[in-house]
């Protein structure tokens, strides 16, 4: 479950969504608009929220027609149609303008309007119509990307959610392009009724069964790991039950999600750490904020067997084991995401993933995790009482960085607050680490080196 904290987004699906040309209803994967000719109309659930809402943006994805020109969000006068049964004589009125965007329009990419006079935990229906310019088609719900409703919140607790598996409450922070999450580190699962995801380490008993692959804890980043449980389709002879040994529509069996901090918005590339025996066990899908894109698709393994293996290629049609630069995300903005996984095929291990905008396939075991907006007290790990020690760090005070020196490779690094807060958590792979703290507040600081050595710094 949930630690508690506060995500700085939080973020709806449509829940109808279609287009009107003259007295033509279009529910399909597309919304179009054209001036004087093609309307789009979408409704949503807006999020309840209790913190201060910031920012209200309605998010589209060009899907195959890019265009230009002014479009503009108007707000519906009423809610009493559906994506079914959308026409002329029962469509939303245009009340007030919510918002409006001027520019040219991308295949593939994501825009947003921000939006005006939006309450939260309300239903509201938008109607999105252009003035002038060239004609555009966007991803509907059935589209590969849905359109979204984003609430920007501000939040007191720096932004943190994050908790379950045993990652605690913190979320995994995205610095220059590229983040690492541990596979163990997720916050819920769902439809997990016929096959669910298992953390495993060096002890791990009691697992379902059946489940013919011995324990791979030793070569995993920091020694755990998940499986998708029971694992009944091992080779190809083996029967295949669609919808639960096997999916190959993402979003269907066994999902796992994730909490991750953006700070960069765009496109990232997909790279997981899977362990696979046999041909039935090397595939998985990923999606982003409830949506399940086509280039986060059929995730392949064929090469790297019977070891702990880097992988970023989308199985296809012309290549079964898998075609590189193909499985990625688009994330929107900066914030808060969910980072989603959902079975392919049972028996599926992972150790960790990484999102990374250039396309370089990490070694070892990767980039170390960074854990931030930590909002459970720890206070069995935490003393505010200081002693002498060697580790070093400087300057202090300090304003965006920090370098501390004297740590060893492995050292768990936790800044807390002085109420004793946990809000940073890593690893450090060397004897001097560089530190970001530019988003920390201003105050003063315990740093905690494994436990051992604590220092106190001032954020200025």
């Amino acid at each position: 479950g949930n630690g508690g904290g506060c995500d700085n987004t939080k973020v709806a699906i449509a829940s109808e969504d279609a287009y009107l040309q003259g007295t033509t209803r279009f529910n399909n994967g597309d919304l179009r608009v054209e001036s004087g000719n093609r309307i789009s109309y979408l409704k949503f659930t807006v999020p309840s929220a209790t913190e201060t809402v910031t920012a209200v943006k309605l998010e589209l994805a060009v899907s195959s027609d890019s265009g230009s020109g002014l479009i503009e969000v108007f707000k519906g006068t009423s809610n009493n149609w559906t994506e079914a049964n959308l026409s002329n004589s029962n469509k939303p009125g245009e009340g007030a303008k919510l918002g409006s965007l001027n520019t040219s329009y991308g295949v593939s990419q994501s825009y947003q309007w921000t939006l005006s006079g939006v309450t939260p935990g309300e239903t509201i229906s938008l109607i999105v119509k252009q003035t002038g310019g060239n004609d555009v088609s966007f991803s509907s719900k059935e589209g590969s990307v849905a359109p979204k409703l984003i609430l920007e919140l501000e939040c007191n607790d720096g932004g943190g959610d994050g908790g379950d598996g045993s990652g605690g409450d913190c979320v995994a922070l995205e610095e220059n392009g590229v983040v690492a999450v541990e596979a163990e580190h997720f916050v819920d699962q769902t439809k997990t009724t016929n096959r669910e995801w298992y953390a495993f380490d060096a002890s791990t008993t009691g697992t379902p069964t059946p489940d013919p692959d011995p324990n791979h804890a030793s070569g995993a980043s920091e020694g755990g790991y998940l499986e998708i449980l029971p694992d009944t389709r091992v080779t190809h002879s083996d029967p295949l039950e669609n919808g639960v040994s096997f999916s190959n529509t993402p979003g269907q069996v066994a999902i796992i999600n994730y909490k991750v901090k953006f700070t960069n918005p765009g496109k990232y590339f997909v790279w997981v750490r899977a362990h696979s025996t046999g041909s039935e066990d090397n595939g998985v899908h990923v999606g982003i904020d409830g949506t399940w894109p086509a280039s986060g698709q059929r995730m392949q393994w064929c090469s790297g067997k019977n070891q702990w293996t880097w992988e970023s290629k989308q199985r296809t049609g012309a290549n079964h084991c898998g075609e590189p630069e193909k499985i990625f995300i688009n994330v929107p903005t900066a914030g808060v995401h969910t980072i989603s996984f959902s079975m392919r095929e049972d028996g599926f291990e992972m150790d960790k993933f990484v999102l990374s905008k250039v396309y370089t396939k990490p070694t070892g075991t990767g980039p170390t995790e960074v854990l931030v907006d930590c909002v459970k007290n720890d206070n069995k790990a935490y003393s505010n009482t200081l002693k002498e020690t060697k580790i070093k760090v400087y300057p202090n005070p300090a304003n965006d960085f920090i370098q501390i020196a004297g740590t060893q490779e492995g050292d768990e690094i936790i800044i807390y607050d002085l109420n004793g807060r946990k809000i940073y958590y890593t690893k450090t792979n060397s004897n001097i680490k560089h530190m970001d703290i530019s988003r920390l507040k201003r105050g003063i600081y315990i740093i905690s080196i494994s436990g051992k050595d604590k220092i106190q710094f001032v954020k200025q």
